[in-house]
């Protein structure tokens, strides 16, 4: 139990990192390669990182427009579960 517990939490880790360094400027091709992922994984991995903070924004998805916003997002991010 306290395995899957550790898992869960690391792949939440996991996933704010990779939302943030798409945020960040980072390509999904790049976050995917250091992740070993896909870049579809990395985009809706963002997504879903991003509707949790603020689904107004998530609503109109787009990248670019989002890292105009970034910092305030990035913090949003790595306050998930704290």
């Amino acid at each position: 139990m306290f395995q899957l517990y550790r898992g869960e939490k690391m792949k939440s880790e996991r996933n704010k990192q990779i939302a943030i360094s798409v945020l960040q400027g980072m390509t999904y091709e790049d976050v995917g390669i250091k992740h070993n992922i896909t870049r579809e994984r990395v985009a809706q991995i963002t997504r879903r990182a991003i509707n949790r903070v603020d689904p107004e924004a998530a609503e109109n998805y787009s990248i670019r427009a989002l890292r105009k916003d970034c910092d305030r997002l990035i913090k949003k991010i790595a306050n998930i579960g704290r």
